[in-house]
């Protein structure tokens, strides 16, 4: 099994949105981490896939950047 970690910022619609739907189906990825700057992708994320268990779903409590988000988001992860 595998854990997918996606560092985030204002992408729900332009990546998040379609591509979730995709890794959601894998069957491979049974754990979905973002990591989010602003938390405006998770608040969407909620809306569009509610109650998703395979979602791990965080929002920093300040602006990390692109590569110290992608570390944290990969500290949360519970697989490779």
């Amino acid at each position: 099994m595998f854990s997918l970690c996606i560092p985030t910022m204002n992408r729900f619609d332009t990546f998040l949105k379609e591509n979730l739907k995709k890794y959601l189906k894998n069957e491979y990825i049974n754990e979905i981490v973002v990591c989010d700057e602003n938390g405006e992708d998770i608040k969407k994320i909620k809306e569009e896939f509610p109650n998703n268990d395979k979602l791990k779903l965080f929002v920093n409590e300040k602006r990390l950047g692109p590569f110290l988000n992608k570390i944290k988001a990969c500290q949360k992860a519970k697989n490779e």
